[in-house]
């Protein structure tokens, strides 16, 4: 028999940590998060973005072991924004028994129900930063550091579970070496037109951060505000990212694009260095990761495309362009092979539009399901 138990203590939030390190330890494709983080996900002092949150963690457990875990969350800025009741599963995590799973989801469903819900979806995050999406192919593919990654028997399972599909992300293989040169006379004859001024290539990255972070939030919210589900990063969610950003980006793959007239950022681009296999090989420790980490940001081998962004006033610019064509410039300098882009929803057609300048190649689908609570 399953028994539901809600994690509350420091032991149950350790073993709601570390779970999926026991479920995926013969996995080549998984990566783990930082066991520091999510040993704290409830906690608003140690995550800025459960603030403003109620959030419930749960764990399965079946003859005397865990066998699954899962997070509720009920974001109520999101639900003002949509004109929604939902509830956001999270963190589901089971080892392939449909009992534990549907245990699992019941458990959240109820949480939401006493809460006045009357949707559970998932898996989402707090926000866009946090990981999102189901995996539903690409299987036999590795994880990056900012994706979820699950069994195939997964989608199978809470579809089983009366759950419908509602979100859909695409992952890409991207092939530097087939950029289309014609791209490089775009940007800069975009750059003269409209007198844009690449940051990144006049500051210490640091500097920009510093002198630029806030503006950056502002062209970031503009950019993904329309998105499914997208909650606006500000406050100290805002400052939390900028300090994972000085952490983990390389300069030479940051773009980060001034409107001088007026005082804007008018897009960004981020590509982050891969850094799951460390992450992997230290089981999501963050300390023992530390060192490993930092020669993988300064000279990485491979590279993730995590973020590319035009606030509405720019989108008919061409300023996209110039972000490529710096990011591609310093990847063909310094030899980089392997590009990977992280989830892009489906349904954004403009980001989806621009990978006609390079050959690519789809690798993996991931998705959202929702239920009505009965």
């Amino acid at each position: 028999m399953v028994r539901i138990v809600e994690a509350v203590t420091p032991a149950q939030m350790r073993a709601f940590a570390k779970y999926p390190l026991e479920l995926y330890r013969n996995s080549d494709y998984y990566v783990p998060c930082f066991t520091s983080d999510e040993k704290n996900i409830k906690n608003p002092k140690k995550n800025y973005a459960a603030e403003g949150c109620e959030v419930k963690c749960f764990l399965a457990e079946k003859n005397g072991r865990v066998v699954g875990r899962i997070a509720g969350i009920i974001v109520a800025e999101s639900n003002r924004k949509f004109g929604e009741k939902k509830i956001r599963f999270s963190r589901f995590d089971f080892n392939g028994d449909e009992d534990v799973a549907e245990a699992l989801l019941n458990k959240v469903a109820e949480f939401g129900k006493e809460r006045g819900m009357t949707v559970i979806h998932g898996p989402w995050g707090f926000n866009d930063t946090d990981r999102e999406g189901m995996l539903t192919s690409g299987f036999n593919l590795p994880a990056t550091y900012a994706t979820n990654y699950n069994y195939e028997y997964y989608a199978d399972v809470v579809q089983k579970l009366g759950f419908k599909k509602e979100s859909e992300w695409v992952e890409f293989a991207i092939y530097p070496e087939t950029l289309d040169p014609k791209i490089y006379k775009a940007a800069e004859f975009v750059q003269k037109r409209y007198g844009f001024v690449e940051l990144n290539d006049k500051y210490p990255i640091k500097r920009v951060i510093k002198e630029y972070g806030d503006l950056f939030f502002d062209c970031y919210n503009e950019a993904y505000k329309d998105l499914d589900c997208y909650v606006e990063l500000k406050g100290k969610v805002k400052q939390n990212v900028i300090m994972q950003f000085a952490t983990v980006i390389n300069q030479d793959y940051f773009s980060c694009i001034l409107d001088p007239k007026t005082g804007k950022i008018a897009a960004f681009g981020v590509v982050i260095p891969a850094i799951g296999d460390i992450i992997k090989k230290h089981n999501g420790n963050l300390v023992a990761s530390a060192l490993p980490l930092l020669k993988a940001i300064k000279k990485p081998a491979a590279l993730e495309l995590t973020l590319i962004g035009v606030a509405p006033e720019y989108r008919n610019t061409g300023v996209n362009a110039m972000i490529i064509t710096r990011i591609h410039r310093n990847i063909m300098k310094n030899g980089i092979k392997k590009v990977v882009c992280n989830p892009m929803l489906t349904s954004n057609a403009g980001i989806l539009t621009q990978w006609k300048w390079v050959e690519h190649k789809e690798i993996k689908r991931r998705a959202t399901f929702e239920k009505e609570i009965s």
